[in-house]
């Protein structure tokens, strides 16, 4: 009986084990198994119409083509639809505060004292007041040693980047006699910015620690390990639904035969219910 349990808490042993290795793996080449497990789901679901497909007496090969060619139209159509929509929003947008909202131009010998150059008709005192955002920068200023270093990084490069479009703001707005084309050129610098801000988070976690340790890279070097990921993951995506696609059935015979056999039934049939 010994033996017995010092036998089986060897296996469980081991396959914790194994297991805490395959995660450990799967974390550590995140950039490559994020495409490969997201490319089998989108598969496992587009599997049920090429089967219908093939029920019609369309090969395997056919089917998966037609349905991959036409998930391909519905993600461009509805990426492109999105855009149409997510544009027209931005101008309608647009339309309504040059439309309702007074921009007084700014005094030319400096920056305006708080609450005296924005006008609008909000239920508050109508006034926007700059001098908010200085006290809320000294604000965090104050508390964020206490934070962790990783959120005081990320809260002071996101101070930083909202610093530079206040001020890009107040200087095109000061400036310009068209204000309809300063809020554009505004919506411009925020979504330049956005892509900053994505391109400081998708960056690799070794040269981030390169900055903190006083080491730095230029700007090409630090943003290209994250430009390489999202491309990557662009190019195999496509290949892998396609695969995973048209190998499905053989996929889940392979798995099939390599369940134990006793809990094979169980296993088939708690797999039928979830299908």
């Amino acid at each position: 009986m010994d033996g017995l349990l010092r036998k089986r808490s060897v296996r469980l042993t081991l396959l914790l084990l194994i297991v805490l290795a395959a995660l450990a793996g799967v974390i550590a080449l995140r950039d490559i198994f994020t495409p490969l497990l997201l490319g089998f789901l989108i598969a496992y679901v587009l599997d049920p119409f090429a089967d219908g497909l093939e029920n019609a007496r369309l090969p395997r090969l056919g089917a998966v083509i037609v349905i991959f060619s036409l998930f391909t139209v519905f993600l461009f159509a509805l990426t492109t639809v999105g855009g149409m929509y997510a544009a027209q929003g931005i101008a309608v947008g647009v339309q309504r505060v040059v439309g309702e909202r007074e921009l007084k131009p700014f005094p030319e010998d400096g920056p305006p004292e708080p609450g005296v150059h924005f006008e609008d008709d909000s239920p508050k005192n109508g006034k926007f007041d700059p001098g908010y955002w200085d006290r809320t920068k000294s604000y965090f200023a104050s508390v964020k040693k206490d934070l962790y270093p990783e959120w005081q990084e990320s809260i002071e490069v996101t101070l930083e980047g909202i610093s530079e479009w206040i001020d890009e703001l107040r200087e095109k707005l000061s400036s310009r006699e068209d204000r309809v084309e300063a809020v554009k050129d505004t919506l411009d610098s925020m979504a330049d910015w956005a892509g900053r801000t994505l391109a400081y988070r998708f960056r690799d976690d070794r040269l981030r620690d390169q900055e903190r340790a006083g080491g730095q890279s230029a700007e090409s070097e630090d943003q290209g390990p994250g430009l390489f990921s999202f491309v990557s993951f662009v190019l195999l995506l496509p290949f892998y639904v396609f695969f995973f696609l048209l190998e499905m059935d053989r996929i889940v015979d392979v798995v099939r035969r390599h369940l134990p056999a006793e809990q094979r039934p169980t296993i088939e049939r708690i797999a039928t219910q979830i299908d």
